[in-house]
């Protein structure tokens, strides 16, 4: 096919030829408009010509080994319709440059201040991936965020980002609220409000104006029509942690009864401990260094007695790479799974994620009266700065060492069947008593 304004030949990309059939009205398959962004990301901007027949069936011998035969065939059904569209397809008419213009080919063009200023209107998947790249965020954070685009808005991902109205936006709130839930609703739109912002804030035009004026998924906050968020509050209860602990012992593989046990003891995050390395672990000084964090921020955290007898027992029976490391492979990390809760659950009765851990964790330490704010910290929640003053206090918890050892003894006690004795309601006034064999 015939670029109009230069005179010379050249080809639609994948997406340019799918868009312009949508436009037309042609019968389409359905498959591409979700598959796109899953299956079909590397040859969406690769030129329809540059396909061959061989690499097609590549394509579909690697998808059918990731997504199975029949979510393959669909897909390549789609991209062969895009391919053979594409290469017989008429251009729209271009408007002629001036002779002394330069054909700039580059989407992006970068003025001295370092903004962007845009040469054509980017799809919604362009600015999903450039947030990416440029946003500084955790790895799994951009992986849950890929995941959402991918499942619940991969019909808009090659849409332009200044062509969405305010009650499409309301639409697709529903439709997810009804049939993923308000929770997946709420997530997914806010991801899309962030890249309007985004798009709001970088994307000009060649005169410097904005080409997104206004954030289409504001609506959701100006007609109060957000899902209400249900806070969890869920955590290990004082009554069950000797049941649920038993449970937790007889689990046939030991890195997941050590894996819960350090959670427990510690209160620390999931992919905390599960990312946690021999490197970071300080037997000596009785501290562990969790690098992997949520707010990405490194956080040393001084442990208990009863955590540096199971760091010690672990490191002389599997040494690795890693503290809680996959048993198939000691150089890759643990990875938890769902099944685990679900199995000591059939054993106690009692339904406890890793998180619920955590939460216990704190309300133990609120129970001792412990400040607030070192509970924050001891939870390696993101720090109250306090200004120019905040950098001058130290953040070590060392100090409070004493404090962190009293809760590791309550919880051994409370595993071993011992009680809470209250006196006074203070930290050195609470103690534990043994389970009296006749009472009742």
């Amino acid at each position: 096919m015939r670029d109009l304004s230069s005179g010379e030949s050249r080809c639609f990309t994948v997406s340019e030829s799918w868009t312009q059939m949508r436009e037309q009205g042609a019968a389409l398959p359905s498959a591409l408009d979700s598959l796109a962004k899953q299956c079909l990301r590397d040859v969406m901007m690769r030129s329809v010509a540059s396909i061959s027949e061989q690499e097609i069936r590549s394509i579909h011998a690697r998808l059918y080994s990731v997504w199975g035969s029949n979510t393959a065939d669909h897909a390549i059904r789609a991209l062969r319709s895009a391919i053979e569209y594409g290469k017989h397809a008429t251009p729209k008419p271009v408007i002629k440059r001036a002779p002394g213009d330069i054909q700039r080919q580059a989407k992006y063009r970068v003025r001295a201040d370092r903004k962007k200023v845009l040469l054509k209107v980017p799809t919604v998947g362009e600015v999903f991936e450039e947030y990416l790249s440029v946003r500084n965020l955790q790895w799994n954070t951009a992986k849950n965020y890929r995941y959402n685009f991918q499942a619940y808005l991969a019909d808009w991902m090659m849409r332009p980002i200044d062509s969405f109205r305010k009650a499409e936006v309301m639409e697709k709130h529903r439709t997810i609220t009804r049939t993923h839930g308000p929770s997946v609703a709420n997530t997914t739109l806010r991801i899309f409000r962030a890249l309007c912002n985004y798009a709001m804030a970088v994307c000009e035009d060649d005169g410097g104006e904005p080409m997104l004026r206004k954030n289409p998924a504001t609506v959701l906050k100006e007609a109060r029509i957000w899902n209400p968020d249900p806070i969890r509050t869920r955590q290990l209860q004082i009554s069950q942690m000797r049941e649920w602990f038993s449970a937790v012992r007889s689990l046939p593989n030991p890195t997941s009864c050590d894996f819960l046990t350090f959670l427990l003891f510690t209160g620390c995050r999931q992919t905390e401990a599960s990312n946690l390395k021999w490197a970071d672990v300080s037997l000596e000084d009785g501290f562990v260094l969790f690098r992997r964090t949520k707010n990405g921020h490194p956080h040393k955290l001084p442990v208990s007695s009863q955590v540096l007898g199971l760091l010690r027992r672990r490191r002389e029976m599997y040494g690795g790479f890693y503290v809680f490391a996959q048993s198939s492979n000691p150089y890759k990390p643990y990875n938890y799974k769902h099944s685990t809760t679900k199995r000591i659950e059939e054993i106690c009765g009692i339904l406890i994620s890793p998180h619920d851990l955590r939460r216990g964790y704190a309300g133990l330490c609120f129970m001792l009266r412990m400040d607030t704010l070192l509970i924050s910290r001891l939870l390696n929640h993101s720090p109250f700065r306090g200004g120019v003053t905040g950098r001058y206090i130290s953040r070590s918890l060392d100090p409070f060492r004493p404090e962190i050892q009293k809760v590791g003894d309550i919880i051994e006690g409370l595993i071993s069947g011992q009680k809470i004795l209250f006196e006074g309601g203070k930290l050195d006034h609470i103690k534990l008593i043994g389970v009296d064999e006749n009472a009742e």
